[in-house]
């Protein structure tokens, strides 16, 4: 199991550490806390990615549906 910290883990998603603390803050990403230090597990990450490819196609047919209409 590999952890990473808050910096890791916005490099791994190619994002901010904003980034990380708002999706962390709304639920989005659940942390693995030790000792006070918050790190993330690369599978939860690679599974929000999985979500992430999921909500975006369903929003692209969304968009389609809308422009067939």
């Amino acid at each position: 199991m590999e952890l990473m910290n808050k910096n890791e883990a916005a490099k791994y998603l190619r994002i901010s550490v904003g980034g990380v603390n708002r999706r962390l803050a709304n639920g989005e990403l659940v942390p693995v806390r030790i000792g006070g230090l918050v790190f993330f597990r690369r599978e939860t990450l690679d599974q929000f990615i999985k979500s992430c490819e999921r909500k975006g196609r369903r929003q692209a047919r969304q968009r389609m549906k809308n422009v067939d209409a």
